[in-house]
């Protein structure tokens, strides 16, 4: 209908004229519709490039452990047995969709004892902590052993000091309350 050959057959069948505005927003109307098929099948086609990319950069990963399979699990091995869990990991990780029992297993182990290695770290920094803090700090200190208490929960010194601190918070709390009660009454 935009076209005037179109328009004057139309019009010539059912004598119907079309305004400038309604042909310019049919116009617009088409063009942005024209815009948004062409971005989605744009983006569906860009999805399929990288779904294949994907895959043959995994087939390529598969191919490339099979060919060096032993070095590589022998190397990781060597990482893990140096303590070096993550270089472990990452070398690991790359391969981890090739279903390989011996690199899930090494995977596996460097993985929780990356764990704990960054759980003695956390463990060692609260106490390095505790030791900078004063022991007159008791929300500081109620707090850090709190973090000790839910990482052991069965350390009973851990849980007595928690014990300790807190106590020590509520009774500097009640006196905290008793002074300010005391010093709204002599006002």
């Amino acid at each position: 209908l935009l076209l005037p050959p179109i328009r004057k057959t139309f019009f010539s069948f059912t004598n119907i004229k079309f305004p400038g505005k309604l042909k310019f927003f049919v116009t617009v109307l088409l063009i942005v519709l024209s815009v948004v098929l062409f971005v989605r099948e744009s983006s569906i086609r860009l999805q399929e490039h990288v779904s294949q990319v994907q895959a043959e950069e995994l087939l390529e990963r598969t191919d490339y452990f099979r060919v060096n399979r032993d070095k590589i699990l022998s190397s990781a091995e060597a990482d893990i047995n140096a303590g070096e869990y993550q270089t472990a990991v990452n070398k690991l990780y790359i391969y981890i969709a090739i279903e390989d029992a011996e690199l899930s297993e090494l995977l596996s182990e460097a993985e929780v004892k990356l764990k704990k290695l960054n759980e003695i770290k956390k463990k060692e920094n609260i106490l390095n902590r505790l030791k900078s803090i004063p022991e007159s700090d008791y929300l500081k200190n109620r707090e850090l052993y709190q973090q000790l208490v839910n990482m052991y929960p069965d350390d009973t010194k851990y849980e007595t000091k928690l014990e300790y601190y807190t106590k020590k918070q509520a009774e500097e709390a009640q006196k905290q309350q008793a002074a300010k009660t005391r010093k709204t009454s002599i006002e």
